[in-house]
């Protein structure tokens, strides 16, 4: 893995990613990572991708964003390429509506457009294969958040040296 890796980080969502090249990545969900959110900010994607679940488990909860001005919840664009973070003002307030939740376990796959809006929840260990769909993607994502709460850019839980991020991908993995 380490031959192949263009960069390895630790990202605030709970997960090391190991970048492979421009549309693929593994992922590896440790507690060892500290989550910026707690549960995950609900958001979608700037681009469709399809995962492998190699080891593990991970839930994903999908969701329906409805505007309402006296929602408790704020949608804003984010910017989440590494070292330019920042979020826009809210584009709207509003409320989210629960569209069921799917398990994934290894050896099964699953795929999401870049506008549906979800969360992941993952046991510890659980280790994927991503494909992102390919090139151009848009400058921004959206992020549903807790009304009035600043959000936090998931690159900036990365408080670990590489050597202690492979540290932790061998011990879980090796």
């Amino acid at each position: 893995m380490r031959e192949n890796c263009q960069e390895i980080h630790a990202f605030g969502l709970g997960f090391i990613q190991i970048k492979l090249g421009l549309s693929t990545r593994v992922h590896l969900y440790t507690d060892k990572v500290k989550q910026t959110t707690e549960p995950e900010e609900v958001h979608d994607h700037r681009y469709g991708f399809t995962s492998d679940v190699l080891m593990g488990s991970l839930t994903n909860e999908l969701y329906h964003v409805n505007k309402d001005p006296e929602g408790n919840f704020t949608l804003r664009e984010v910017t989440c390429k590494k070292g330019v973070e920042g979020e826009s003002e809210p584009l709207y307030h509003c409320e989210l509506k629960s569209l069921g939740k799917f398990i994934q376990k290894a050896g099964s796959s699953y795929a999401l457009q870049a506008d549906t809006f979800h969360r992941v929840s993952a046991s510890e260990g659980t280790l994927t294969f991503l494909t992102r769909d390919p090139p151009p993607y848009p400058e921004h994502a959206r992020v549903v958040g807790k009304r009035d709460r600043p959000l936090v850019c998931p690159f900036s839980a990365n408080t670990f040296t590489v050597e202690e991020l492979w540290g932790i991908y061998e011990g879980i993995v090796l």
